[in-house]
């Protein structure tokens, strides 16, 4: 009928870790799309926690990220078989378990592909 549903779920372990960092690290992530026509619209959510590459150098929760999530919408179409016109954007929030670092933004991103 047109939609597609999917999900991921990530356990890190002790990647990225050092000496005296045992904090959990994992993901996960539930996304949706519908296609109709030449057109197709998508929604996606991702939530994680986990160290930093500075995990590997700073033994301190500041190199912890506690809480990450991002939500995103994006849909595309397709003028002709080969040329897709596609639009994206993604919000997310970050914060340090320290409470010091808090990371909010958007990415919007805007393509034209020629597949050939």
């Amino acid at each position: 009928g047109g939609f597609t549903v999917g999900g991921s779920y990530y356990d890190a372990g002790d990647f990225n870790m050092i000496a005296g960092q045992n904090q959990d690290q994992q993901s996960w992530s539930v996304g949706a799309t519908y296609e109709f026509g030449k057109a197709g619209v998508g929604i996606s959510y991702l939530d994680g926690e986990g160290y930093t590459a500075l995990g590997a150098t700073a033994p301190s929760n500041g190199a912890y990220i506690e809480d990450y999530q991002s939500y995103s919408i994006g849909g595309e179409y397709n003028w002709v078989p080969g040329l897709v016109t596609s639009a994206d954007v993604v919000f997310f929030n970050q914060e340090d378990a320290a409470t010091t670092y808090d990371n909010d933004g958007y990415v919007f991103l805007l393509s034209q592909r020629v597949n050939f």
